[in-house]
């Protein structure tokens, strides 16, 4: 915490004595008392320091007690200085009347009660002391205030980029060229899925979570499904199982399944991060590779002598003999592959 400044004292009079005698008055008190012999040297030491009091005399040569004063007040950095005004000669209602109007809040005719004056001075720095304590603790009220914005606005804008990096992780979930989705171990329901598989199957998200996964599945692979189920129970993983996916019109849609698990602290399965992967294009294919072979082996079959194909290794090895060769060598065709 930041040590508070001593208050200062500035006594203004054009008698040295004066001056001297109210130093030495307020000596007893914990303040640093500056003098000034003038309004002239009074307003210089008050550009300069901060007062916690100013004992002012009214009857000064050139620039009055009063002058001073209104001087003091017109200014925002030295208006609430505290103004007591001491005074010799002019003890009427006038120039008392005169005194607060300038700006005073005290009026003390001389010769001057030294009790009641250290009294009067004694409370004007204790209350000096409180603005001073109400300040400091506004200042650091203000510093935690600011502290607070500070994180407030980071905190803000943390916020903000984790809402985008949100948004770009369900864009990149929702969108992926991969169908994606979570399964309950236990129940083995749908918790979640991606925009990609509820086009796929021609459902919306809503209609598919909370379903059976079972029912996503078509018929003629149900067997292969369940056991591709039962090893992501048990073993948390399933690797690269083509099984059929079936649209909502019942059409089949060939796909590679890949499973891994998510699991609480003590291991235990719970739930599913599947992703099928759609292989019709491949399925397609391999379908035209087989009736290609096929219809090659038909011809070659019908047609007369051996025929052969065989890889362009060092070896050339042979990969395919027609079925005449037993009928010309007597060796079936089995003997013949690979070698």
């Amino acid at each position: 915490m930041k040590t508070m400044e001593q208050p200062r004292i500035l006594v203004v009079d054009d008698q040295a004595a004066n001056r001297t005698a109210l130093t030495m008055l307020l000596a007893t008190i914990d303040a640093e008392v500056i003098t000034a012999a003038g309004g002239n040297e009074a307003l210089i030491e008050i550009t300069q320091h901060r007062f916690a009091l100013l004992l002012l005399d009214v009857d000064m040569p050139g620039m009055d007690g009063y002058e001073v004063a209104r001087m003091v007040r017109s200014v925002e950095e030295t208006r609430d200085i505290p103004i007591v005004f001491l005074t010799a000669a002019f003890n009427d209602d006038l120039h008392r009347m005169m005194a607060y109007e300038a700006g005073g809040i005290d009026y003390i005719e001389k010769p001057i009660d030294e009790q009641i004056l250290l009294a009067k001075v004694t409370l004007f720095l204790e209350l000096f002391r409180r603005k001073q304590e109400s300040e400091a603790l506004n200042a650091r009220l203000q510093q935690e205030l600011q502290v607070r914005r500070e994180i407030s606005r980071e905190l803000r804008d943390h916020q903000i980029r984790l809402n985008e990096l949100a948004e770009q992780y369900r864009d990149l979930y929702d969108n992926a060229p991969d169908m994606y989705a979570s399964v309950d171990a236990e129940s083995a329901t749908v918790k979640q899925c991606n925009l990609t598989l509820a086009k796929k199957l021609g459902y919306t998200k809503e209609e598919i979570v909370g379903r059976p996964i079972f029912d996503l599945y078509h018929r003629d692979c149900m067997a292969d499904v369940k056991k591709a189920f039962q090893s992501f129970v048990t073993t948390g993983s399933v690797v690269n199982a083509e099984l059929m996916l079936q649209r909502q019109n019942g059409q089949g849609i060939p796909v590679m399944l890949n499973v891994s698990a998510v699991r609480d602290e003590s291991g235990a399965v719970q739930q599913s991060r599947s992703s099928w992967r759609d292989i019709s294009d491949r399925k397609e294919v391999e379908d035209k590779l087989q009736e290609s072979e096929k219809r090659f082996r038909e011809l070659v079959g019908n047609l007369p002598g051996i025929i052969y194909r065989c890889r362009m290794d060092t070896d050339w090895t042979m990969v395919h003999i027609s079925d005449m060769v037993e009928t010309i060598t007597g060796y079936p065709a089995s003997d013949f592959i690979k070698n």
